[in-house]
């Protein structure tokens, strides 16, 4: 079996492996998407699928504010940036799934536009 391995740059250590997918494997994932987009796609509660969209989107900003420095020693690890560095990327990435979680339902509402048509 093929696998990846990730090495950091600054001492060529390995960081970890991962396994690749097959053909098979890949087209099965491919497929759970598309049957999850097509529920998403046809269901009647837009609402509440959203709210639970978000509510996932401010577990996900909570588990990485909890992990930030792992998260930081991840990114310096396996692509050699300085833990300082790191740590403002991660920052900036909260800020913006905060931005998203903030907007999303304004940016999604329905909006009547004016034409002469």
């Amino acid at each position: 079996m093929k696998h990846y391995q990730s090495t950091n740059p600054k001492n060529q250590e390995p960081v970890f492996k991962v396994q690749v997918m097959s053909r098979e494997q890949v087209q099965e994932k491919l497929n759970k998407a598309f049957e999850a987009y097509q529920r998403v796609l046809y269901t009647n509660d837009r609402k509440g699928l959203l709210k639970e969209r978000l509510e996932k989107l401010k577990n996900l900003r909570d588990l990485i504010k909890e992990r930030i420095e792992k998260c930081a020693e991840m990114i310096t690890n396996e692509m050699g940036k300085p833990i300082k560095e790191a740590r403002a990327e991660i920052d900036k990435g909260i800020k913006l799934i905060e931005y998203y979680f903030d907007n999303t339902e304004k940016y999604l509402s329905d909006e009547q536009i004016d034409s002469k048509f």
